[in-house]
This record gives structure tokens, sequence and C-alpha cells, in this order.
């Protein structure tokens, strides 16, 4: 759920949305996050026969965003995650995974107000995904203006990258919070 790297505290905005997910096709969450970028899901009948397979990336944005934002409401992701973030007002929350623009303005304008809010994008290079997508989740994330730019081509140049930033951002937090 969280990691801790000092006073860091990293949450994912989808990490509710994952666990539903994994409860609903009762999958581990290195299954879910194996299949959500390779696999599918195969949806059966009443004999066990495969009717559609659904891609699990798919299923996420139905279930996530389609379903449960429409029942729950549009804020349920954000609110979960708000609730799980901002217990520690001396930690630097990082929240990742946000890709709508309702999610970062949410942070942007409920964050209590002792937090500054950065907004940091990952983006992807080299890299072209094998079943495009129209969805919403898909298209607003370009939409989003960042503070900060990092682009990898893959885990590893992210590490790297995340590793060479957490200093910077650690200054900058210190930088604002200075009294004098």
């Amino acid at each position: 759920m969280a990691n801790k790297i000092d006073n860091i505290s990293v949450h994912e905005i989808s990490y509710d949305l994952k666990r539903t997910v994994m409860d609903f096709f009762q999958a581990s969450p290195m299954e879910v996050s194996e299949l959500k970028e390779t696999g599918s899901y195969a949806l059966l009948d009443a004999n066990g026969e495969v009717v559609r397979k659904l891609p699990l990336r798919k299923a996420f944005q139905i279930i996530g965003n389609d379903v449960l934002k429409n029942v729950l409401g549009k804020k349920v992701w954000c609110n979960l995650c708000y609730t799980r973030a901002f217990t520690n007002p001396n930690e630097v929350i990082v929240i990742t995974g946000i890709r709508l623009l309702e999610e970062i303005n949410f942070f942007l304008h409920t964050a209590p107000q002792d937090y500054d809010v950065i907004v940091v994008k990952v983006e992807r290079t080299g890299w072209e995904d094998p079943q495009p997508s129209n969805h919403v989740t898909e298209m607003e994330v370009d939409l989003i203006d960042e503070d900060v730019l990092i682009q990898a081509k893959d885990m590893d140049e992210l590490t790297i990258k995340a590793d060479e930033f957490i200093p910077y951002l650690m200054d900058k937090v210190r930088e604002e919070k200075q009294v004098w």
C-alpha cells in the first residue's frame, strides 16, 4: 500500500481498484500486475465455454471508471486514496497513477494547506501500446500539466531516475518549509 523512504509516503490512487479487481478475478497482486499489461480474462458461459476474452487493462477501465465511479461517485478512488495518504503531517506524500484531470484537480484543491502539490509526470519512451485505447483514462493523462517530467524507456531506467529525483524533491520540500 505505501512505501516509506525517510519521510516520503507513496500511495497508488488505484490501490483500492486493484484490490477490488483482485477479489473479483480471484487473482494475486502479481497476477493482476502481469495480466494488466499482457493478458486477458476469459468470460465463460454456463457450460464453461469462452464467450469472449477481455484484456485485464480493459477490465480495470470498465470496473474502475465506467461502473464503480458511476455507482459510488466520481471521486471514489480519490477519496479512498486521500484517506490513506494524508495521515501524518510530517510526511511528503507521493500519489502515483493519476490519469484523469478530475483526479489531479482533486488533489490540487483538497490537499491540506500545509502541503505543496508538485505534479510529476512519468512518460514511457520508445514504446507503443500493442492495444491502443481511446478510453478516457488513456487520453486525459496527456492533458495533465506537470511541474516535472520524467521520461524512461523501462522500469530499470525509471528506478534510476526516481532515485535521482528524490533528493531534488526533498531539497524543494525543505526550501518550501523553511520559516524565516
